[in-house]
């Protein structure tokens, strides 16, 4: 199973997610505004500060997305046109 090694955040709304591999994520969190948690989290500007513990990301006394929640959601995008 991959690992995550680096969470960032880029434009006030964006992740920038590294993987064990070298390969990089980004996604785009106002994908996500159906979720409250991640809503709440985006309005209340607590975005700015994800962390990661390698098997997923997470927000002190936030949410948290595992690896799992962000492949379905990189999927669940692409779909989209």
């Amino acid at each position: 199973m991959r690992r995550i090694t680096r969470v960032d955040i880029l434009d006030n709304q964006t992740l920038d997610i590294e993987f064990d591999n070298g390969h990089v994520l980004l996604l785009d969190l106002n994908t996500m505004r159906a979720d409250p948690a991640i809503s709440a989290l985006l309005d209340s500007g607590g975005w700015c500060h994800p962390q990661t513990d390698g098997t997923a990301i997470y927000w002190q006394d936030g949410p948290q997305l595992n690896i799992e929640q962000l492949i379905n959601e990189l999927i669940k995008e692409g779909g989209k046109t």
